[in-house]
């Protein structure tokens, strides 16, 4: 009996507890033509790897992203003189402009 135990304990010893659990109830449940034969360890091993199918493929997918994302511009961006930005924004909404904005601290503004 020991010997079985060490058995079943050295091949599904890399797989998480999850995915035994859901190799366990897959076995038992009706989806399973030979749910009424006893499991070997290379059977639940075999559906524990299935049930693992989803973590790598997300691993994949992930490498895939971090290679395919876009790279940020550092650069500092131009800035644009408050008048020119004034003229886009004139020309964009026509009459309707939106009123100049003094940016400066009221204290200033008076001045």
């Amino acid at each position: 009996m020991a010997e079985i135990a060490k058995d079943w304990a050295e091949e599904l010893q890399d797989y998480p507890e999850w995915a035994l659990q859901k190799a366990f109830r897959w076995w038992t449940g009706r989806e399973n033509q030979k749910r009424r034969q006893k499991p070997v360890p290379g059977d639940i091993s075999e559906r524990a790897h299935i049930e693992l199918s989803i973590v790598r493929a997300a691993q994949i997918e992930a490498k895939n992203a971090s290679r395919a994302a876009p790279r940020h511009d550092t650069t500092p961006a131009e800035r644009v003189r408050p008048d020119v930005a004034q003229a886009i924004v004139a020309e964009a909404f026509g009459s309707q402009a939106m009123p100049t904005i003094d940016k400066r601290m009221p204290r200033e503004a008076a001045e």
